[in-house]
């Protein structure tokens, strides 16, 4: 059933990915991958604290998980908690380094935080990694013009 429901999460299928995982949830309610899928699984379908909360639960039980902590800074970043997303995507770079989702959340709340020489750097280094990325390119444009 766990399966069946990562399976639906990786077929966008998150209503059907949340129910299957519910069931396997009270079988086994500390299985740390389970929790963390269904913590993602929250995510996409924006229940935010309930996707914190799973994901607490999972570090709580295994701590550093590299799946799980950018997934968490995520989740924080949504929250407006953006000092514990830093916190959170720093151990995720430690554990899973250049990580284009990581970088790209980072660079995110460099420019909240107004440190948009960090903003670039963090863009910088999403480019090398995954080349050609409007998203990326227009705002690496943007930002050097600006800092000129």
């Amino acid at each position: 059933m766990s399966v069946h429901g990562d399976i639906k999460n990786t077929l966008n299928d998150y209503e059907g990915a949340l129910w299957d995982l519910n069931k396997v949830n009270v079988l086994e309610p500390n299985e740390t991958f389970i929790l963390g899928i269904h913590g993602d699984v929250k995510r996409m379908l924006h229940d935010f604290q309930g996707a914190l909360h799973d994901l607490d639960k999972t570090n709580v039980l295994e701590s550093n998980i590299k799946f799980t902590l950018g997934i968490h800074g995520y989740v924080k970043r949504m929250l407006k908690a953006y000092y514990g997303t830093l916190q959170d995507l720093d151990k995720a770079n430690i554990y899973k380094p250049n990580h284009v989702f990581t970088l790209v959340v980072q660079s995110d709340i460099q420019w909240i935080f107004n440190n948009y020489q960090l903003t670039l750097e963090g863009l910088d280094k999403v480019d090398v990694l995954q080349p050609n990325n409007y998203f990326v390119s227009q705002n690496q444009k943007w930002l050097k013009w600006m800092l000129e």
